[in-house]
């Protein structure tokens, strides 16, 4: 994870929706999810970093591992190359906004300029936990609402929750992607808790991507800092945030 990626492989998979329906997936988009109180939890989020909240702007859409959405798979199988493969029935969806260009589903001509990814309800247990365990560091029990807590990934918290699923799929998204992202690097994160009466305790995280070249410029002042930030205990500041220094190239 932490180790220099110059040469990671290339994903082979960039022919969408194909790839997915070779692969035994089928797909479906609805427009105009609500994007907070009705389960989303996101509106403060999506306006701190200036993108849409009108449900307008946005469609969901939806994968699943079966050949006909919305049906079980109950044994149904799936051939590719002449061999028979058995549909899990798996579920899941991502959230888009075209208008801003999110993701090359629908931004198609250009998908460079990614410079967030928000992971939204983190359910499974090792991030729970991990996220629990970065709270206890800093003598809190949650991360809280948004803006939550605020850390920045070389520092051994953030390398931490990188390290989870979730901060993983991040990684290797940025990595594999080279060919059409360019070198990115994740400079930060979010964690914080989705604004939600269905679902108030999941933990989201909104992560910070910028160009990999950027972190020589932001390490201009780093090894002047470094002591300092040795004597210093990570503190609370502002409306409940942290802040963590340091820089990864994922």
């Amino acid at each position: 994870m932490m180790a220099p990626t110059s040469h990671a492989p290339q994903t082979p998979f960039t022919d969408f929706p194909a790839n997915l329906h070779k692969w035994g997936y089928s797909t479906y988009e609805q427009a105009g999810p609500d994007l907070d109180y009705s389960g989303k939890g996101l509106e403060a989020a999506l306006k701190a970093i200036g993108a849409s909240t009108n449900p307008n702007d946005w469609i969901t859409h939806h994968v699943q591992h079966s050949p006909v959405f919305n049906q079980a798979a109950d044994g149904k199988q799936y051939n590719v190359g002449g061999r028979m493969y058995p549909a899990t029935g798996a579920r899941f969806e991502s959230v888009l906004n075209p208008k801003d260009g999110i993701w090359e589903i629908v931004a198609r001509e250009n998908v460079a300029n990614v410079l967030y990814i928000l992971v939204h309800a983190c359910t499974n247990a090792v991030t729970q936990r991990a996220v629990r365990r970065a709270c206890q560091v800093f003598g809190r029990e949650k991360p809280g609402r948004w803006p939550g807590v605020r850390v920045q990934v070389d520092s051994e918290v953030g390398r931490a929750l990188l390290g989870t699923e979730n901060g993983r799929a991040v990684a290797y998204f940025l990595s594999q992607h080279r060919k059409q992202l360019g070198h990115k690097a994740v400079f930060e994160m979010n964690v914080f808790l989705m604004n939600s009466w269905m679902l108030p305790n999941e933990v989201c995280f909104l992560f910070y991507v910028r160009n990999a070249a950027d972190r020589k410029d932001s390490k201009t002042d780093e090894h002047e800092q470094k002591e300092e930030e040795k004597g210093q205990e990570a503190g609370v500041l502002g409306d409940g945030e942290l802040d963590i220094m340091g820089v990864v190239d994922c």
